[in-house]
């Protein structure tokens, strides 16, 4: 027996949307199969979008791509994200959308916040290479450190920082080691 549910105001029967969308497509009614396939991507993703709303209003959580690829956006450890990553791939079998198959979870892009407690002197900051700063065009400054392999440090004058681009954790310890530096040299 099958189950009744609600997709964008219309009551269906479990699997009728996808064999509504299949008909639509062997016909070239293309706009209404995606519309439905939508309906339904959206009605089962419902727990998803649930998921990646946080108490401070940021969003988080997997995103799905038209490529295929899913990216976990405001997790707090690799663990959560790969969770996060699954359940999402989990969700698209359960819809037919995918073929089961092994998905691989790679950290691409690591950025982490961190707050230095007292307003920053740029004026110091600047003195040291490989930083830049352009009020006119950024409101902080940009810190190259060779160390982090490419990855950047934004420091702001309220003292908040922010580490982007880091490609792996042992990389995140590096720079929470030179921030430290940077609030010594920039603070006092």
């Amino acid at each position: 027996m099958r189950s009744k549910k609600s997709v964008d105001g219309y009551l269906v029967l479990d699997g009728d949307v996808v064999e509504g969308a299949e008909e639509a497509f062997r016909e070239t009614r293309y706009v209404e199969a995606f519309a439905l396939l939508h309906a339904l991507i959206d009605w089962w993703m419902i727990d998803l979008i649930q998921m990646s709303k946080t108490s401070k209003g940021i969003e988080r959580g997997p995103k799905v791509f038209a490529s295929g690829k899913m990216i976990s956006m405001g997790t707090k450890s690799f663990k959560a994200a790969r969770h996060d990553l699954n359940y999402a791939y989990r969700k698209l079998v359960d819809l037919s959308l995918v073929e089961p198959t092994r998905i691989t979870v790679k950290l691409q892009n690591l950025v982490a916040t961190a707050a230095i407690g007292e307003a920053v002197d740029f004026q110091k900051l600047t003195k040291l290479p490989n930083v830049i700063y352009e009020p006119e065009q950024f409101p902080g400054a940009i810190y190259y450190a060779r160390e982090l392999e490419g990855a950047s440090i934004l420091v702001f004058a309220n003292g908040k920082v922010v580490l982007a681009g880091l490609k792996n954790e042992y990389l995140l310890e590096v720079g929470k080691q030179i921030v430290m530096k940077l609030a010594l040299l920039a603070t006092t």
